[in-house]
């Protein structure tokens, strides 16, 4: 399996726990979606694309964004509202992300909108500064949730 699609398990209530395979490349859009006991869920180094709206309303509490995904939260071909658009859009349960790649160019509005404000972001020491701008403008990140540099 190399792409997850859109949609894959929106709505599986009773999933909490998923690994992707190691050669996965794309995550489809909302491929996560309303996955309300969702808590873990590992994604292998091969993904370079997250599809909008793949884990909104989930309850994800940690996870980390892999260095090669170039491609976040940001989805041409799919027509969806732009409060649709965001990955972590209403997951309160969020604590922790761990943003490893160095090459996301792109964001989706409303990405973080609605996340739980004491959520806190790691992102490269490289792009602090470039990425907090990008998650505040664009992805309605709160100027209450902490962005630190992973050393």
């Amino acid at each position: 399996v190399k792409e997850l699609e859109a949609y894959a398990f929106q709505s599986c209530v009773n999933l909490s726990y998923i690994k992707l395979p190691d050669n996965l490349q794309s995550i489809g859009c909302k491929a996560f979606n309303r996955c309300y006991n969702l808590k873990e869920i590992k994604i292998p180094k091969s993904v370079t694309h997250i599809g909008a709206g793949a884990f909104s309303y989930s309850g994800i509490k940690k996870i980390i964004l892999p260095e090669n995904i170039n491609n976040i939260f940001y989805d041409k071909k799919m027509i969806l509202l732009p409060e649709e658009k965001g990955l972590f859009l209403g997951c309160k349960n969020l604590k922790k992300v761990v943003i490893k790649s160095k090459k996301i160019t792109k964001i989706a509005k409303n990405s973080f909108y609605k996340t739980n404000k004491r959520v806190k972001i790691y992102v490269p020491k490289g792009k602090k500064k470039k990425y907090t701008k990008m998650f505040r403008e664009k992805g309605k990140l709160s100027k209450k949730v902490k962005i630190l540099a992973i050393k």
